[in-house]
């Protein structure tokens, strides 16, 4: 019945449907995935039309950022990854930069999700390097 399905590796099924290393280990309820792209992005909207996209990038990808009138640009630490979040229109983009993974992991919530939502959705991403 799925015929979109991931073909399995060898070395056994992705970690997610949407990543192969990458667990999306909470969704706000009611979300569900609207547009994906397998290993590098996930798109998700409730009834209200608010939106978040999981994206995952490699060390080899240029990362841009748009911190220009921001309102606010915030260093943390998440689940040990340097993290930076930028809060800017209502928008929030936080970057996971896994330097040692070489990964950059971008957890984007669209205006009317809370930044504890955005922070609750990172943190509970696992990465397996």
């Amino acid at each position: 019945e799925e015929s979109d399905a991931q073909p399995l590796a060898s070395s056994g099924s992705p970690a997610s449907e949407y990543f192969e290393n990458l667990e999306i280990g909470w969704i706000p309820e009611g979300f569900s995935c609207v547009d994906s792209t397998f290993d590098r992005f996930a798109g998700f909207e409730n009834e209200a039309g608010l939106s978040f996209t999981i994206s995952l990038s490699s060390k080899d990808s240029v990362l841009q950022v748009d911190t220009e009138d921001a309102e606010s640009i915030e260093y943390l630490t998440i689940n040990g990854i340097e993290t930076m979040r930028v809060s800017k229109n209502g928008y929030i983009n936080s970057v996971m930069m896994d330097t040692d993974g070489s990964v950059f992991i971008r957890v984007w919530t669209s205006a009317g999700i809370s930044v504890d939502t955005n922070e609750k959705i990172a943190k509970n991403i696992k990465y397996d390097v």
